[in-house]
């Protein structure tokens, strides 16, 4: 009889850490349930915040990836109540270090490193941490490939040189499927931007100047090689988000004209606005005149469908990227012209 009753207490005890695994699991999954509700319901940054929360003592790939695009998503809010805060009226401390007091108002809620602060260009965007925390710990989830591309989008900043053989490395290892649509996808918007560049800021590429017949030259392999490969994705996927956006995109570039957006190469790129990733998460708008993280009277707007013609992201300063070898040794391609963001 003892040993019958030292095997039940075992089986006892063993049946109540499953349940107890079995009831913690199920609350995690209920509080992401609700977390990611927030988010598609328009509430993205209270949705955020709950994400923050839950990754931090039981973290998932589906939740750090969420968690990821929704702060790809609130960057520009975070940035424009960090302006307000610093910059605007006669009470405001304007230097850097306010800027920089935000973002780490920011990183306490999301973690450390989750934002920082730009002088140059203002901006306050998000680092992409919880993607490099997939990457790092979660490398064989279905999540990985999203995370790595969304941290691409993320070092696009340079010469063409130094961008263009990261956006290959990224499609040799992503050939088919959803990511190989977009890693396509961006090849073209590169290769158009650098068109764009040579057309209107031939100084980020060039010490010497150069004629205008000069620059349509360089600039024009280009507008080719994106020419293709926009009619390549808009023929072959044409049911497809990455399709319907080529196809828009296509039909400009025809005319010398582009979408409005800056992707790459430029200090204030940030591998375009999460609209023209075809991104779920709604975007939020700022609409209140209060300023200060997370005072009350900052609003977001009910949730936005995603569109490849979204309007392009405000303009920020023009920076020039790190020296390197002549564009004209790497592949055809180009850039689109009428951005907003170097007036």
């Amino acid at each position: 009889m003892r040993y019958k009753t030292r095997d039940t207490r075992r089986k006892t005890g063993c049946l109540f850490v499953l349940c107890f695994l079995f009831l913690a699991r199920t609350a995690a999954a209920s509080d992401f349930d609700n977390a990611k509700n927030m988010i598609m319901s328009g509430q993205v940054e209270a949705g955020a915040q709950a994400l923050a929360r839950i990754v931090r003592t039981n973290p998932s790939p589906e939740a750090l990836l969420l968690l990821g695009r929704s702060l790809d998503r609130l960057q520009d809010l975070f940035s424009e109540r960090a302006e307000k805060t610093c910059y605007w009226g006669k009470s405001s401390s304007a230097n850097s270090g306010c800027a920089q007091a935000e973002a780490e108002k920011l990183n306490s809620i999301y973690g450390a490193g989750a934002f920082k602060f730009i002088t140059d260009i203002a901006y306050v965007p998000y680092t992409g941490i919880h993607y490099k925390e997939i990457l790092s710990k979660y490398k064989g989830s279905k999540e990985a490939g999203e995370a790595e591309f969304q941290l691409l989008l993320k070092d696009l900043v340079g010469h063409p040189s130094v961008v263009l053989p990261k956006v290959k490395s990224f499609m040799d290892k992503h050939s088919s499927g959803e990511l190989g649509r977009k890693a396509m996808l961006l090849s073209a918007r590169v290769n158009q931007d650098i068109w764009y560049i040579h057309r209107s800021w031939s100084w980020v590429l060039y010490n010497e100047q150069f004629s205008p017949d000069e620059l349509i030259v360089k600039a024009e392999p280009y507008r080719q090689e994106a020419l293709k490969t926009f009619e390549k994705i808009a023929g072959k996927y044409s049911g497809t988000f990455e399709g319907k956006a080529a196809q828009n995109e296509l039909s400009l570039l025809k005319n010398n004209q582009d979408d409005g957006e800056t992707y790459s190469i430029l200090q204030d790129s940030v591998g375009g606005s999460p609209d023209k990733w075809g991104s779920p998460i709604p975007k939020p708008s700022l609409t209140a005149t209060q300023r200060g993280l997370g005072e009350p009277g900052w609003q977001q707007a009910p949730p936005a469908e995603a569109s490849p013609q979204a309007p392009a992201k405000k303009s920020k300063t023009k920076a020039e990227p790190q020296a390197a070898p002549d564009v004209q040794s790497e592949p055809a391609g180009e850039k689109k012209s009428g951005s907003q963001r170097w007036e």
